[in-house]
């Protein structure tokens, strides 16, 4: 018979139809809970189902890494560090005439140009010269690497004679050079140019002109391109009309698409 004062009972002394009693007992508050669970969870069914959704669609709009294809994935980066003969002062359309645009359209997509000249530039300014709104290359050297270049290609100088000595711009080259090489680049220097008539820049311009340029390929054998010498023909001397812009100082179209056609078969010798 069972108890009913609430005293504890060893259960192996309950009869079978109390223990079927309490087997239902238990399996009443097993379902009870199991129903508690499932309504728990529906009410947040719906924002788990919101928070994937919203993961998937953060993991979807992600950018991912491009692949690279074609022939600009293999393209090389070439710096053009100069003055105004690289900028294409003189030429009517700089951005298809000037000689780093030429060689861009004549690459067949092996090179990336990137045409930093600058007209007026000097390579090198002097000690205690205030600048003329503009820093020299040597200074935009360092913007220049910041393209990560395979190549830099350096034509200056025209514009310091007068201010600087040759062995300044001398010395601005080769520490150029010495930057260029450490930042894991190559690089080539090109000739300055001539004048189509002397009077048209400061006294002893072709002395300047002619030690630099003479010291630049003595130096640096297999990565030059003599700009002067195609310039001046057989005179030696000034710059053939035939390739002048009409300014007596910058090169024309022409005379750009030479030099194009010259640091591009340069850059694929093996000498860079």
């Amino acid at each position: 018979m069972a108890r009913h004062d609430g005293a504890s009972r060893d259960p192996g002394t309950e009869t079978p139809l109390e223990q079927r009693a309490e087997m239902r007992q238990r399996g009443g508050r097993l379902r009870a809970r199991s129903l508690a669970v499932g309504r728990l969870g529906a009410r947040w069914r719906p924002a788990a189902v919101f928070l994937a959704t919203a993961i998937a669609v953060i993991l979807l709009a992600a950018p991912r890494p491009v692949a690279a294809t074609g022939s600009a994935s293999k393209a090389r980066v070439v710096v053009a560090l100069g003055d105004s003969i690289t900028s294409g002062f003189g030429l009517e359309d700089p951005s298809t005439e000037s000689w780093p645009a030429q060689a861009q359209a004549l690459s067949d997509g092996r090179y990336v140009f990137v045409n930093q000249g600058v007209a007026g530039d000097e390579l090198a300014t002097a000690a205690g010269r205030v600048s003329p709104g503009w820093p020299p290359m040597q200074v935009r050297l360092r913007a220049a690497l910041a393209h990560h270049p395979w190549c830099v290609v350096l034509l200056g100088g025209a514009n310091d004679v007068g201010i600087v000595s040759v062995e300044t711009d001398e010395a601005a080259i080769r520490a150029m050079t010495d930057t260029i090489v450490a930042a894991g680049s190559r690089f080539a220097v090109v000739t300055i140019t001539p004048l189509a008539a002397p009077a048209i820049r400061p006294h002893g311009y072709p002395a300047f002109a002619n030690r630099l340029n003479s010291w630049i390929l003595q130096t640096y054998p297999g990565r030059t391109v003599n700009y002067w010498k195609y310039m001046t023909g057989d005179s030696g001397t000034r710059m053939l009309s035939a390739l002048n812009s009409g300014d007596g100082i910058h090169p024309n179209e022409a005379a750009a698409h030479w030099l194009a056609l010259h640091v591009l078969a340069l850059l694929g010798s093996p000498s860079i």
